[in-house]
């Protein structure tokens, strides 16, 4: 299920799962995803997920949605996209990567992916027999989910936050 993590301002390392169609991020109570901060208005911006996308719309707020960078009115969301609402950064992580990722540090010091590798791509792969090949693609998965995992990780600054995704990157390890 995709999330957004706090990345910086209030409850930073706090993790919210995107987890209806329509979900509202605000300051006001009302919101789906409460954002305790004065530069984010009441109701800053909406979150739209379905067919396996996700979209988020600025909702005529005062400082505007701004998605890497960029001030939108209404976008399509990307594993590792920064969303700024106000002071308040949000991380969006996707549930499900088919590829595997592969992170080396950037200059600045945060997890980067500079590779991705399609298995179908993988030289020999294709002439593995079934039960191997599904092995491989299973063991892919779950460190798919250990990557995600670690991205994550490091952007969680209280200890029920990080147990919590802990126990959610494990199930979803045992699942596959």
């Amino acid at each position: 299920m995709p999330k957004l993590v706090i990345k910086e301002g209030p409850g930073k390392g706090d993790a919210f799962e995107v987890s209806q169609e329509e979900m509202t991020i605000g300051r006001d109570a009302e919101n789906s995803f409460r954002l305790a901060d004065n530069t984010v208005s009441r109701y800053h911006a909406r979150i739209s997920s379905g067919d396996g996308e996700c979209y988020v719309s600025d909702q005529e707020s005062h400082n505007g949605t701004i998605v890497n960078g960029e001030r939108v009115r209404h976008r399509k969301l990307n594993h590792m996209d920064e969303i700024r609402l106000g002071n308040v950064v949000l991380i969006f992580l996707e549930d499900e990567v088919t590829d595997m990722d592969v992170l080396i540090d950037s200059e600045e010091g945060e997890p980067e992916i500079t590779q991705a590798i399609d298995l179908d791509d993988v030289v020999g792969l294709k002439d593995l027999a079934e039960g191997s090949r599904s092995e491989l693609i299973t063991s892919n998965q779950r460190l798919v989910v250990l990557t995600e995992f670690a991205q994550a990780a490091v952007l969680v600054k209280s200890l029920p936050s990080l147990f919590d995704l802990a126990i959610d990157s494990i199930h979803r390890a045992l699942d596959l």
